[in-house]
């Protein structure tokens, strides 16, 4: 976990350094549509290359009775995962940070499931919380241990969406527009009933990691909501 969590917070300061000082929000998402589409081709790669050389090493075992403990295999995936897949990913940063707004077009597998499946999904995610605080209003009491994680997953589900699908928010399908006008002011809702019911579970019975995670994540959202609210969100903010 320590490592991975260093990845992550390394690829999150690729992503938004270059941009400290830049308000172009199309630029900012085509430098990191550019930047994760690495990652996801470096991760395919890597599954790909320790896949195949654990495949490789088992026929050599039965094939030849060379005996390859499992440690040998663990020391290939750790090799691909911490060092080549990495380094391939680096390699699709690209070297400009400004991209001309005819250049930052979202390709069509990508537009197909912004529009078709996140979009979509979003909404009716919005919907299945709203009523579940319909019911949450009529029995009076907020439920244990759960409201936290579903607002946490949705949340963070609506601001993937919203980063991805940023330039097709005035040309896209009719569930991805109604997506960004909707999703930042029905998330006061959600951000408040969370925060008070984090409270509680932590007056009652402390703090744990999970609760911690989840108040992290409450934050963020609140910040990123007051942000839209003030007119001075970009897009640059949200990661």
């Amino acid at each position: 976990w320590p490592v991975a969590f260093g990845v992550a917070i390394g690829l999150l300061l690729i992503a938004v350094l270059p941009f400290l000082r830049s308000r172009d929000d199309l630029s900012f998402w085509q430098f990191n549509r550019t930047v994760w589409q690495g990652v996801g081709i470096a991760l395919a790669a890597g599954l790909l290359l320790a896949g195949g050389v654990s495949i490789g090493m088992k026929g050599l075992d039965q094939l030849f009775g060379i005996d390859l403990s499992r440690p040998y295999y663990r020391d290939v995936w750790t090799f691909v995962f911490y060092l080549v897949v990495p380094l391939h990913a680096l390699s699709f940063v690209p070297k400009n940070t400004h991209f001309p707004a005819q250049d930052c077009r979202m390709p069509g597998p990508l537009s197909a499931i912004v529009n078709g499946i996140m979009a979509p999904l979003a909404l009716a995610y919005m919907l299945i919380l709203y009523a579940y605080f319909i019911k949450i209003g009529f029995s009076g009491e907020l439920p244990n241990g759960v409201l936290a994680h579903l607002v946490t997953g949705f949340g963070g589900f609506g601001m993937v969406t919203y980063l991805v699908g940023w330039p097709l928010r005035e040309a896209g399908g009719g569930p991805l527009r109604l997506f960004y006008k909707i999703f930042l002011p029905a998330m006061a809702v959600p951000v408040a009933l969370q925060a008070v019911a984090i409270y509680q579970r932590v007056d009652a019975f402390g703090l744990t990691e999970n609760r911690v995670a989840n108040i992290v994540a409450t934050l963020w959202f609140a910040l990123v909501l007051a942000a839209r609210l003030f007119g001075r969100l970009r897009l640059k903010a949200i990661p």
